[in-house]
């Protein structure tokens, strides 16, 4: 089915897909921040096949809502306070319409150290005759675990669809941890 080869890509990114001027990612900075305001972060993922369900609106020929999970590795991995991004997963809501895909979703990654940081994403994936191409979009740290606990910061991604079907994302942005409790 069309609509669900476009669908299985718009999850592959970390941070899925391009964003409308309209669209914002909700990333409030902690009240006091550790180090440097917005120390600079990039890398890059690896993202598999994505498990999906997809839905025929009925509207349209070619309108779509679609849900799904994909699996992530960092290939060249981000460190933040101190630990190297490992891996994790992207779950997200696609709104399918012919050759582009509205995304908006979650990523939940593990860091080398075990702490987990969490992701919001919004963006947009470009396809051809129902074959992904590309993707874009902004997204923001949300929080995580242990070090990680009050992690803030944002950014953007882009994505390329590989002969296989999988993804590779570049990341970029920022982050700022909150300051330990005392």
């Amino acid at each position: 089915m069309r609509l669900k080869a476009l669908f299985l890509i718009a999850l592959g990114a970390f941070a899925s897909g391009a964003v409308s001027a309209q669209t914002k990612v909700a990333t409030t900075p902690p009240a006091k921040a550790v180090g440097l305001p917005g120390t600079r972060i990039s890398g890059t993922l690896q993202c598999g096949k994505t498990k999906s369900n997809v839905v025929d609106v009925g509207d349209d020929a070619g309108h779509a809502l679609a849900v799904g999970k994909t699996p992530c590795t960092w290939t060249k991995p981000m460190t933040i306070g101190g630990a190297q991004t490992k891996e994790g997963s992207s779950s997200a809501v696609s709104d399918v319409r012919g050759d582009v895909s509205a995304d908006h979703g979650y990523h939940v990654g593990t860091m080398s150290s075990g702490d987990k940081y969490y992701v919001r994403f919004d963006g947009q994936t470009q396809s051809s005759n129902g074959v992904a191409r590309s993707q874009s979009g902004r997204w923001g740290f949300t929080g995580g675990t242990g070090k990680l606990t009050g992690l803030r910061g944002r950014g953007t991604f882009k994505g390329t669809v590989n002969a296989d079907g999988s993804m590779t994302v570049e990341v970029e942005g920022e982050y700022r941890l909150a300051e330990p409790a005392k």
